[in-house]
């Protein structure tokens, strides 16, 4: 599974993340929304890491994702 996120700000000033998901099934690629989430605050990493994280907990799936952060 690899993950996507995209983030951005609406005309009435709300910020917003989405995550996607992307696998192969039966040798066949799948693309799949998993949510759309309001930021509350900025657009900082720590921010979005966390409704990244968030949404993978909702789903269950946050025990299939390992994070590597090299500093």
């Amino acid at each position: 599974m690899s993950f996507g996120t995209d983030g951005w700000t609406s005309t009435n000033h709300k910020a917003y993340v989405v995550v996607t998901v992307h696998l192969e099934k039966d040798s066949i690629p799948e693309c799949f929304l998993l949510d759309i989430v309001e930021v509350v605050k900025s657009h900082l990493g720590v921010n979005l890491a966390r409704a990244f994280s968030d949404v993978l907990k909702d789903f269950g799936i946050e025990d299939k994702v390992r994070f590597d952060f090299e500093r």
